[in-house]
């Protein structure tokens, strides 16, 4: 059966359908006047679409370079078409399994914990139990979970079990130094002390220390009577806030604030630490009855240049609450140690 279009001469647009006939016309719209209308082609042309389209894949595969390739893909698109993907697409023709993305790590596709029972992004699976606080011996950078008990140091002391103020350098804490005579060869000798405060007295040939201890008595009501130093009084002069301790605790306080306030402002001289010089100068000097340092010498020498830097900071020290003995201000006598160490 023949078929015209609608401009055509037998059917000059009108609908003309002859039933017994072997040709019909078919009534078009205005905007199909001109088309041809076969039903035949419809199908051939998806015939040859699908045949071009299987034999362009084909040759893609097989003749393509990469540039080709990739002008088709931004064509046709290119995508990840993995169902167990986070990014799948059905709509793409081509494949590119590279581009698929996944869950990774016990997070979901938008990068969450899956399970983080206490909300700080760090997955549960994941969670490191440890101690997270810095200043603990046992602190873990890697922790992020504070299950663990922290450990500290001792009170004065570091982790490594070291002091952390050692001012003389002998391996006892400032805090725990305790002041006395350490000369077992001295009447007042103290085991227990382990820094020497220059209070060491010793007998006379042909006497003993108890008869000793006697004439010191005796020369301490003399002094009373002069403006004689003592060395030992019913109250200690004092430093700072040692002034509101009595007894031996002031006397011990006020010595570990000399202790700091010498290592604290003593100056090595640099060509004597150049020359690898160290030892330990020993300064006499005497707090006044008005609470200064006054009569500063050296006792024993090392070096003139560390010598001469002992009494230097020595006659710096702050001002002192004057000794009182019996009531009355008096003066008091001190040895005190400078050290130079080489560290």
């Amino acid at each position: 059966m023949a078929e015209y279009s609608c401009n055509s001469a037998e059917c000059d647009g009108r609908i003309f359908d002859s039933r017994e006939g072997t040709s019909r016309c078919i009534h078009c719209g205005s905007e199909d006047i001109g088309r041809l209308d076969k039903p035949w082609r419809r199908p051939l042309i998806l015939i040859v679409l699908f045949v071009l389209i299987g034999g362009g894949l084909g040759w893609y595969g097989l003749y393509l370079d990469d540039t080709d390739r990739e002008n088709l893909h931004s064509v046709f698109g290119t995508g990840c078409k993995d169902l167990t993907a986070c990014n799948y697409l059905q709509a793409p023709i081509f494949e590119d399994k590279d581009l698929c993305e996944y869950k990774k790590d016990f997070r979901d596709c938008q990068g969450l914990c899956i399970n983080d029972m206490d909300g700080d992004d760090v997955c549960d699976e994941q969670e490191i139990e440890g101690c997270i606080d810095e200043a603990a011996c046992n602190f873990d950078k890697l922790a992020t979970e504070p299950l663990e008990i922290c450990e500290y140091p001792e009170p004065g002391f570091t982790c490594a079990g070291d002091c952390v103020n050692d001012a003389d350098g002998d391996g006892i804490c400032d805090e725990n130094e305790v002041l006395g005579c350490t000369d077992p060869e001295a009447c007042n000798f103290d085991a227990d002390a382990t820094e020497p405060d220059g209070s060491c007295w010793y007998r006379e040939a042909g006497k003993s220390c108890e008869e000793q201890e006697i004439d010191i008595l005796l020369i301490r009501q003399h002094e009373e009577e002069e403006d004689v130093p003592f060395m030992i009084v019913e109250k200690m002069p004092a430093l700072g806030d040692c002034k509101m301790l009595e007894g031996n605790d002031r006397h011990q306080c006020t010595q570990l604030e000399m202790i700091k306030y010498i290592s604290q402002n003593t100056v090595y001289p640099p060509t004597a630490r150049a020359d690898g010089i160290q030892g330990t100068v020993f300064v006499y000097f005497v707090v006044g009855r008005d609470g200064e340092v006054k009569d500063v010498r050296v006792l024993r020498e090392v070096e003139p240049r560390l010598d001469e830097e002992a009494l230097r900071v020595v006659k710096t020290l702050p001002t002192f609450e004057p000794a009182l003995q019996r009531g009355k201000i008096v003066s008091v006598q001190y040895t005190i140690p400078v050290k130079f160490i080489i560290r």
